[in-house]
């Protein structure tokens, strides 16, 4: 009778010390299409300084109740960061504003992060 023995492990990577970074912020009303390839919507911000895709939440003052944006297209000249509003009341209320944000989304107060070793005997 042959064992055959099959060990399944789970990498756990741990992310940078994420740092605060300060930026001048606008916002803008537009309708169309972003940078990448998608549709003008809640939750996005356009940024020359990150990638696209690139995760921030805000620390402080919401835009408008939401700290959460994801990278989604490109600005011109004079700021670092541009909010999008579904409306541009919201847009010049908004004006121009220094805000503090970080890299990435933090994790869901309750969730349990595990990482298990198993090994299984196979027969």
């Amino acid at each position: 009778m042959t064992k055959r023995f099959a060990i399944i492990l789970a990498v756990l990577t741990w992310p940078a010390k994420a740092s605060a970074y300060t930026a001048d912020s606008t916002s803008y009303c537009l309708s169309g299409t972003m940078a990448d390839g998608s549709q003008v919507r809640w939750g996005s911000v356009a940024s020359n300084w990150h990638p696209l895709g690139t995760r921030i939440t805000l620390n402080g003052p919401a835009f408008y109740g939401l700290r959460r944006f994801v990278v989604r297209d490109r600005i011109g000249y004079g700021s670092e960061l541009d909010f999008w509003a579904p409306n541009c009341g919201q847009s010049f209320s908004w004006g121009r504003r220094t805000v503090t944000y970080k890299i990435g989304w933090r994790k869901r107060i309750g969730r349990v992060e595990r990482v298990r070793a198993r090994i299984k005997v196979i027969m």
